[in-house]
């Protein structure tokens, strides 16, 4: 997904539900960064939408039990 961060964060809030995954919680932070945490059964999935370099970048991290 290109574009801002609002917009990469409305893609996921749109679309990871429509795959299972509920919304949990969503936070932002002081330099506007957000992460968005989500839940699937037990599966945990953190959506980190970051500015580096001047540019939005996306990090997933998907937690399952072992």
């Amino acid at each position: 997904v290109k574009g801002d961060i609002a917009t990469v964060q409305n893609y996921y809030t749109k679309e990871l539900p429509k795959k299972g995954w509920t919304l949990l919680a969503v936070g932002e932070g002081t330099t506007g960064n957000v992460i968005a945490i989500f839940t699937k059964g037990s599966d945990v999935l953190s959506v980190a939408i970051i500015v580096a370099d001047k540019k939005e970048k996306l990090v997933l991290v998907l937690l399952v039990p072992s």
